[in-house]
């Protein structure tokens, strides 16, 4: 199998086979989790702005590609995927923008999926590794986007794990127009369970907005 290219900083180098090996037990472990709640703080950095604009809430993930992330409780902010849905929801307006699939906001989310990889080879396809180091018993890992529909928009990835479960403490995505996006994760359960309505939202008395 070909090796990943490593340029590791800050590190005693590791020898691409345990990298691959490290990589190899931490996708399994991703890849058996079937359902996913955790809390969440999410600091945008953007260019325009001195203060990092920071968000707390939770996320889950189902079967099928199904995802609910909501900021605030009661919630501030919804976004809903479903099989055949992308929803965008502001309860306190009473308004949800709809996005079709071929959209960016939609493609983001197909793309970037929990788990991110469901075996090795798939990975290497879709991301160059750029470093791989132990930080404090966590794995600091670093990636660029090789996947052509990533790296339109996506410069780099930061993903710090737990080896010993699979855990994703931290999400960080810094894109090409100089803005981050960090999300750390707590509080994390593992494979609840989650109907599929619970990814769904009334919009009865909602104004709905589509989005291309």
């Amino acid at each position: 199998m070909k090796h990943l290219l490593l340029f590791l900083l800050l590190a005693a180098p590791l020898q691409a086979q345990d990298v691959e090996k490290i990589l190899r037990e931490w996708i399994s472990k991703q890849s058996a989790i079937r359902s996913l709640r955790a809390d969440f703080i999410q600091t945008r950095r953007l260019p325009a702005l001195r203060i990092p604009l920071k968000k707390s809430g939770t996320v889950w993930f189902g079967t099928e590609g199904r995802f609910r992330w909501q900021v605030g409780d009661p919630a501030e902010l919804l976004v809903l995927k479903s099989p055949n849905d992308f929803l965008v929801i502001e309860p306190k307006k009473s308004l949800a923008r709809r996005f079709t699939a071929s959209s960016s906001a939609a493609r983001a989310m197909q793309e970037l999926p929990m788990p991110i990889a469901i075996s090795l080879d798939e990975f290497q396809r879709r991301f160059e590794v750029v470093s791989l180091k132990d930080d404090g018993g966590r794995m600091d890992l670093r990636l660029t986007p090789k996947d052509p529909r990533l790296a339109e928009g996506l410069k780099s990835l930061r993903i710090l794990f737990e080896p010993a479960t699979g855990a994703v403490v931290l999400f960080e995505m810094t894109f090409r127009d100089g803005s981050e996006v960090s999300t750390e994760f707590t509080r994390i359960e593992r494979n609840p369970t989650l109907p599929a309505e619970f990814f769904q939202h009334d919009l009865r008395d909602f104004k709905i907005e589509d989005q291309s």
